[in-house]
């Protein structure tokens, strides 16, 4: 007769769950259907339910369903972990194609004599791409003796604890395998197609080799670099900013200082007992303010059934989700009251003629604006099950679920359940919850005392988008270290290829910090065309992002402005880190060098 229950089918091998949820239809029918008709004068299509299957697999991070076990996982986070892991490993494979390209005249004169002794330039690519092929794999053992050490520490801050038998079989080794040779192959392929390119009676006279389409290419991939480190700064800075606007949003009532404790399940009369002298005894301590029973704790992901306005007769159903609570549940967590007043605590019915009794309940605002209502007091719902519910009083909207999800029509039923509610004096907690505790232990001692205060548990529905802000932290701060490495050694090569310029230049009256402007210029002209690249992109994924959220802050101009900025900045301490050490070279050593 329940409708709440988890249920798990074991498919035989080889069955086709589309097979089975074809049947579903009709099994619904001559079974639930009856029922329904049979006890409660409704049909399945009253619910608005609708039966599937789904794999055990998909549940973590693919269901977003109501009455879950636990807050579930978000593919769309793995998603983005795993492209910003490949955009800093592509910011790498740049910074080596970058810098063999630049360095290209260290080793044109091998290329040169190799291709006189007869060797062709099939043979060239190979070796070049061997030797990168040694660098990737080289590399792959060096980062995971990393994370070998740093396991712990990721341990934590993921909430899983991952351990080395995670890294240690097939599909990890072939995973490695497989992106060794896939960052090898990307690393130095254009590295090997541009030296085997060489013609050998050019680089074995010296001539330079660097071209203007050579350039065009380094400097497209350092747009490229730069692009995907301000997108991954934006991205963190509306990550941040969105928790922190949940954290510090008003929920409509007091979550600080109240205790939340699941009492044991037991048999009704046993339970009432227990439970009355548990409250009892604890309201008998003077730092605990308010104590109330419920069937939820606020932050739970509850249901919802259909219900009728029956004052007026009406056929028109309304979605409204329900917790059965006493008269104190108002009191320790603050609602404020729009109109009417708590339901009465003597009784949690009313009794309206001789045959029927009405639930009292209280509606929040959302739900009275559905339902139509100018005068809410007084007023009679009932639900499919032949239910009755009169209304006593009005509350302010509130946020019972996560801020996920908009505040949907609710109501606050006169009842009781197993979800113990304690607002505490913040004074003293440790010798309250002892006391709390040897009470408990005197009372139950059959049954564990356990306990967790409402603030960290409201707190944990953001654990997902906290991660992925830390994380996202992480891969930022490495994009824009392993793109400022790239940009240092280009700039290096740049201010060495200028060197003559630059003495020439400097005998002729230029001063060091009119060099530093003239080499750092075509580098910051690059950033900003790196910022147009990234805004747009970072302005597309962050939207559908917040979409996610019923509640979100506004996306700015200032997180791309800032990143701009911070960017700029960066970038421009890098260049001239070295463009300064060259501009003050004293010009006789740089002509007589040259």
């Amino acid at each position: 007769t329940h409708f709440s229950q988890y249920t798990y089918l074991k498919l035989r091998e080889g069955a086709s769950t589309e097979a089975l949820e074809a049947k579903f239809p009709a099994m619904l029918e001559n079974h639930l259907n009856r029922f329904l008709r049979e006890q409660r004068n409704m049909s399945r299509s009253d619910y608005g339910a609708e039966y599937f299957v789904q794999s055990v697999l998909d549940i973590h991070l693919h269901s977003d369903y109501r009455l879950e076990f636990e807050a579930n996982g978000n593919a769309m986070y793995v998603t983005i972990f795993m492209l910003a892991a490949a955009f800093l490993l592509f910011i790498a494979c740049i910074n080596f194609m970058n810098l063999s390209t630049a360095r290209s005249t260290g080793r044109a004169r091998e290329v040169g004599i190799r291709k006189v002794f007869g060797a062709q330039r099939g043979e060239l690519m190979h070796q070049f791409i061997a030797e990168c092929m040694i660098v990737s794999f080289i590399s792959i053992t060096l980062a995971v003796a990393v994370v070998v050490l740093v396991l712990p520490l990721f341990s934590r801050l993921t909430g899983i604890q991952f351990t080395l038998s995670h890294l240690i079989n097939y599909t990890a080794l072939g995973f490695l395998v497989l992106l060794g040779l896939g960052g090898g192959l990307l690393a130095g392929s254009y590295p090997a197609f541009y030296l085997s390119s060489f013609r050998p009676i050019v680089v074995l006279r010296e001539k330079v080799i660097t071209t203007a389409k050579g350039k065009g290419i380094r400097n497209g991939l350092v747009v490229m670099q730069f692009a995907i480190s301000i997108a991954l700064i934006i991205c963190t800075a509306v990550i941040y900013s969105q928790v922190k606007y949940l954290s510090d949003r008003p929920l409509g009532f007091n979550k600080d200082h109240v205790l939340k404790i699941m009492l044991p399940n037991m048999p009704g009369r046993q339970a009432i007992r227990i439970f009355s002298t548990l409250k009892t005894e604890w309201e008998s301590l003077p730092s605990i303010r308010a104590i109330s029973f419920s069937s939820v704790f606020p932050g739970a992901d509850i249901g919802s059934l259909v219900y009728t306005d029956f004052s007026n007769s009406s056929d028109q159903q309304h979605s409204i989700s329900r917790v059965f609570t006493d008269t104190a549940y108002f009191s320790v967590y603050d609602l404020e009251f729009v109109e009417g007043e708590v339901f009465s605590g003597s009784s949690p019915y009313v009794r309206i003629n001789d045959t029927t009794y009405h639930n009292l309940i209280v509606l929040n605002e959302t739900a009275v604006k559905v339902l139509g209502w100018e005068q809410p007091v007084g007023k009679l719902l009932r639900n499919m099950g032949g239910g009755h519910f009169q209304v006593t009083g009005v509350v302010r909207d509130f946020h019972f679920r996560s801020l996920h999800h908009e505040i949907k029509p609710f109501m606050i039923a006169s009842g009781r359940g197993r979800a113990c509610s304690i607002r505490i004096d913040p004074r003293n907690v440790p010798s309250t919850l002892n006391a709390i505790q040897e009470i408990w232990e005197r009372l139950i001692p059959d049954h564990p005392f356990e306990y967790s205060f409402l603030d960290e548990d409201l707190a944990h529905l953001y654990d997902s988008e906290k991660q992925a802000q830390m994380v996202n932290q992480i891969f930022s701060v490495l994009a824009v270290i392993i793109a400022c490495l790239g940009l240092h050694g280009l700039a290096t090569f740049t201010t060495e290829k200028r060197t003559r310029e630059i003495g020439i230049r400097k005998t002729l009256g230029a001063s060091s910090s009119s060099v530093v402007l003239l080499l750092s210029k075509e580098f910051s002209f690059l950033i900003l065309i790196s910022n147009l690249v990234a805004w747009p992109v970072a302005w597309i994924l962050m939207n559908r992002w917040l979409e996610h959220f019923a509640y979100r802050m506004n996306l700015t101009v200032w997180f791309f402005v800032g990143a701009g900025l911070v960017s700029l900045v960066v970038s421009m301490t890098t260049v001239m880190s070295r463009s300064v050490r060259t501009a003050r070279l004293n010009p006789v050593l740089s002509l007589r060098q040259e």
